[in-house]
């Protein structure tokens, strides 16, 4: 029969009544780390393969960048934020715990309270954002498949509060919603990121013609815009994007606490028998 003892119990009802503590800053247990490898590689696919991405790809190419130059300056952008990402990921994946409880160390109890604030709101502005592109995409989907679509008054408001409820559903669900939900829309995404550019291959005559070299060297020039990108004046006199970085970076440990604990092989050493022999003596 299993004893608990006082003090234990006494502990667990003052964590419990806490206002420090709930279900949700409390470390993930072993138990409940339950994403694999393909749950962690679906939601790397499903930040990176966005709208966002190719709205900031093609943007630094509006603004008078070649393909090539707006990738690497997009890469140098993540890897830059590579470094914060990994050294706060390691708080969640050692110890299960989340940004909140990761900033008490820095910031104190009360203090935490601050940046976790400030996250939240850059969390809710960003999700305004998203969902307003994502209401503007269902909404170009829907004037395609329907024509009388177009003509319904506030059909860009409709499509909006669609996506946005969409989006609901699948937040109140939870961590498990979202791993859900990873599972099945990343493939999607990247079938829909080489059907994109099969399209746009085939709009310039095809792989076997000449047509993508003006695909390849393409880029849009305007009095307003950096003339001179060979150079890099365009990544020196503008910021280096990084989209969504400076929040994915401090919020990594909200990921990080729940894939499963990587098993370790620990191979039993054979114990050595006890010697029978006599101790020799000096």
């Amino acid at each position: 029969m299993t004893h608990t003892s006082p003090a234990a119990t006494v502990d667990s009802e003052t964590s419990a009544s806490s206002p420090l503590w709930n279900a949700d800053l409390a470390p993930t247990t072993p138990a409940r780390r339950t994403w694999s490898a393909y749950d962690m590689a679906a939601l790397w696919i499903s930040m990176s393969v966005v709208i966002t991405t190719y709205t900031l790809a093609s943007g630094l190419m509006q603004q008078g960048m070649r393909w090539w130059q707006a990738m690497l300056t997009i890469l140098l952008g993540n890897v830059i934020v590579l470094v914060p990402m990994i050294l706060n990921a390691h708080a969640g994946t050692k110890y299960g715990i989340s940004f909140p409880v990761l900033c008490r160390a820095s910031f104190g109890v009360r203090g935490a309270n601050v940046p976790a604030v400030l996250r939240a709101l850059v969390a809710c502005g960003w999700f305004g954002i998203q969902t307003w592109i994502g209401g503007l995409a269902l909404n170009a989907l829907m004037s395609a498949a329907l024509p009388a679509w177009a003509a319904l008054p506030g059909n860009t408001w409709i499509a909006f509060t669609a996506f946005w409820l969409i989006q609901v559903a699948v937040i109140i669900r939870g961590v498990e919603g979202i791993k859900i939900l990873n599972k099945w829309s990343a493939p999607l995404l990247l079938a829909g990121g080489l059907l994109l550019l099969w399209w746009a291959v085939d709009n310039v005559g095809g792989p076997a013609s000449s047509g993508l070299d003006p695909l390849r060297s393409q880029r849009t020039t305007s009095p307003s815009t950096c003339n001179d990108c060979s150079a890099g004046v365009c990544s020196a006199k503008r910021p280096i994007p990084c989209r969504g970085c400076p929040p994915t970076s401090a919020n990594s440990p909200a990921t990080t606490r729940w894939p499963k604990p990587l098993a370790r092989n620990h191979r039993a050493r054979p114990k050595r028998p006890p010697s029978t022999s006599s101790p020799r003596r000096r």
